[in-house]
């Protein structure tokens, strides 16, 4: 089950075979379809997914050796240390760039991991549209957002959908421009040819990439996810010159997401006086999208100011 993989050599081919054989049928056959986004292991050995369907739902279980020894295997293809000083594994899954979290006793009482799968498949907006994530009036107010080049914030919940509408958005930027993107972890895809993709490191944080980001000549910037004192970093990017510029960030609601971009700058040492007016000026639109059966986007709030101890939103 490669998924579609293209490999380097016939060593990683190889290699990515040993892995799924560790993780056994049940997680492999998971990993390698497409309507699945998310897969996850309790200590109790039970195995759940999430993905295009109503709920999670349980697919199987593995012994509590079969999970840790998933879990040591991928600490040694990743170069990462695992003892009981550090019993947890974060990092991408070798050949396939899905993301991997996993925890080892004594924080748990049996092995524990989740993966989110990276997707490669890009939904236009109109597909979105059509697959009933957002209204066609929804897309179209995007669609001119991305053209007059206004800086959007997509909020919501974990497994919401925030990435995937993003990517949809990106695929809507003008071919020719200059993007440059900023993650813990590669979620972003992109068909620009003109484009850097910058990824934090245990030294480097995202605060330090804005900044160099800005000295690369971009067009636009493009945050995977905002969740520290970066956010400061972030509206200054999207306020000197670099309009249009793309983020996440997660809360479950257009006011909520305004008040934690707010907390976040309050973080900085740099954080201005007066936050609301800086952040009021810096992003045009902020996006809620919500997932109950299905991903849906619940609202659009055009940013008009700020005035009178209140954010000025028009919501469309």
């Amino acid at each position: 089950m490669t998924n579609n993989i293209e490999f380097k050599n016939a060593y990683d081919q190889s290699g990515y075979a040993a892995l799924m054989e560790r993780f056994g049928p049940v997680v492999g056959e998971a990993l390698s379809d497409n309507g699945i986004y998310e897969i996850m292991l309790n200590s109790d050995g039970s195995l759940f997914v999430d993905g295009n369907f109503a709920h999670m739902e349980q697919v199987g279980v593995l012994s509590r050796d079969e999970a840790e020894s998933v879990i040591r295997t991928l600490a040694t293809l990743m170069d990462k240390d695992l003892n009981l000083k550090c019993p947890i594994l974060s990092g991408e899954i070798p050949y396939n760039g899905s993301r991997f979290e996993g925890l080892l006793p004594p924080l748990v009482s049996a092995p524990v991991f989740s993966i989110r799968r990276h997707n490669h498949i890009v939904l236009p907006l109109q597909l979105l549209v059509e697959n009933h994530v957002l209204s066609s009036e929804a897309a179209s107010i995007l669609n001119h957002a991305i053209n007059d080049k206004r800086s959007i914030i997509v909020s919501g919940a974990t497994g919401s959908g925030k990435t995937t509408l993003v990517n949809s958005l990106i695929n809507e930027i003008n071919p020719y421009e200059r993007l440059i993107t900023i993650e813990d972890t590669p979620e972003l895809q992109l068909s620009h040819k003109n484009h850097l993709n910058l990824y934090t490191s245990d030294t480097v944080d995202m605060s330090t990439l804005l900044r160099s980001a800005l000295r690369l000549r971009p067009d636009r910037i493009i945050v995977g996810e905002v969740r520290g004192a970066e956010a400061l970093d972030m509206i200054d990017a999207f306020s000197t010159g670099h309009r249009g510029g793309l983020a996440t960030i997660h809360a479950g609601s257009i006011q909520q997401a305004l008040q934690r971009l707010t907390l976040l700058i309050s973080r900085h040492p740099a954080a201005p006086r007066l936050i609301e007016p800086t952040l009021a000026s810096a992003i045009d639109f902020i996006v809620q999208i919500e997932r109950k059966q299905e991903r849906h986007v619940t609202s659009i709030a055009q940013i008009q100011g700020y005035s009178d101890g209140h954010f000025q939103l028009k919501y469309l």
